[in-house]
């Protein structure tokens, strides 16, 4: 049987998970973070339409690697108004961080391999 857990476990339980990506495009690499639950509820929020058909799928990616990269403390390098501008940059750079943004948020299998989850390119 496992033992229950106590509020001061759950509260002192580890870190968000999060990886480093080498990004040429960009001429560096990037680390991308697990979103904690608030802000993954905030994404997903995001994705609603107005009129509730279909999801917001503009500029996902870039809003996605808005809310996932990071510095090693864990704070955000992008506010959200920087989706815009992020969206401009590499096409390619940009899916290489978001695959590994929607990997490391279980938004797809560790076994899935290349563009997934958002569409091929």
């Amino acid at each position: 049987m496992a033992t229950e857990l106590t509020r001061d476990d759950i509260l002192a339980a580890g870190e968000l998970r999060h990886e480093s990506v080498k990004v040429p495009e960009w001429s560096g690499e990037v680390l991308v973070w697990e979103m904690s639950a608030r802000d993954r509820d905030r994404f997903d929020s995001s994705l609603a339409t107005n009129n509730g058909d279909g999801a917001n799928m503009d500029n996902i990616r870039a809003r996605l690697v808005v809310m996932c990269v990071r510095n090693a403390d864990g704070v955000r390098l992008f506010s959200d108004a920087d989706a815009d501008i992020l969206g401009e940059r590499s096409r390619i750079g940009m899916i290489r961080v978001a695959d590994i943004a929607q990997r490391v948020n279980g938004m797809v299998s560790d076994d899935d391999d290349g563009e997934t989850g958002l569409g091929k390119g």
